[in-house]
């Protein structure tokens, strides 16, 4: 088997934290196309829900808002513990701009 292969058969398991209910189902709704290489495995508002499901689950990859409903720079916190409690976790922050023009 080919590595690429092996890539297209591995699952990566993904956890979602972000600010709100609505935000999560919106970020988890982009890895829907991806369909059975990709589980998501929680999604989480809150920084300490976040790193509960973290240490439950172990996920791959997790995908941080970096304003959460625990606070404004909770996301930061947040990926800070995480590299601490599951070192294999890839963290992805993702950040918030009030200016539109790029």
């Amino acid at each position: 088997m080919t590595k690429t292969q092996q890539w297209r058969s591995t699952v990566v398991t993904v956890l979602i934290a972000q600010a709100g209910h609505m935000n999560c189902q919106l970020v988890e709704s982009a890895f829907r196309p991806k369909g059975k290489h990709v589980v998501i495995v929680g999604s989480a508002v809150r920084g300490s829900e976040a790193l509960a499901l973290a240490k439950d689950k172990q996920p791959d990859v997790a995908v941080i808002s970096a304003q959460l409903d625990d606070g404004g720079l909770e996301g930061y916190r947040l990926l800070r513990e995480l590299r601490v409690v599951s070192a294999r976790t890839c963290g992805i922050m993702l950040l918030h701009s009030a200016n539109r023009k790029w």
